[in-house]
This record gives C-alpha cells, structure tokens and sequence, in this order.
C-alpha cells in the first residue's frame, strides 16, 4: 500500500449529467482501477502493477475552489467535447472528509 499527503486548495471534478456539486465530489472519492495503459509504477520493484487508487480529503483549506471539468475526451472522435451538463449546487455547501 502506498499513500501520499498533499496540502490542496482547487479540487478538479468530472461532470456528469444532472448532477449536483455533492455527487460531484462523492464521485471524486470514488476508487479507481488501475490497468492496461494505466497500471500503477512500484516504487520498489519499478514494475507496473494493476492496482486501486482512492483520493481522499484529510483536511480542508479555509477556502476550496471547485473547477469543474467542462471537457472530456472522446475516443470515438478522437478529441475534446465540451460538457454543458447543469449542475446543481447549495448557498452552503458541507463537506464530508472521505
């Protein structure tokens, strides 16, 4: 298992279609499958390895800036496509650590 710690003060979180700003972020802490292209580097061995990758938020800074992805490549065009999804967010929002 490795793990890093990162001071952080923008989070960068995927769009997705009628969505709110809560799910956005619940989807960022999500796990992720590392494999095929994307296989994780061994620190130790300097393999790739398929494994799993979770982000998660230890301590929020004063102020969090949000940038929302308005783009996602499309391998079916082979390019960026601009995402125009609404996404829904509160006056107050509250944070959960994950």
């Amino acid at each position: 298992i490795t793990s890093k710690d990162e001071d952080f003060f923008d989070l960068s979180i995927d769009v997705e279609q009628n969505t709110s700003i809560t799910n956005c972020l619940r989807n960022f802490s999500n796990t992720e499958t590392l494999c095929n292209d994307n296989k994780f580097k061994c620190d130790s061995c300097y393999s790739y390895q398929e494994a799993h990758k979770r982000l998660r938020v230890k301590r929020l800074p004063n102020i969090l800036a949000l940038h929302l992805k308005r783009f996602k490549y499309m391998e079916q065009y082979n390019r960026f496509i601009k995402v125009s999804h609404r996404v829904v967010f509160p006056l107050e929002l509250r944070i959960f650590n994950t």
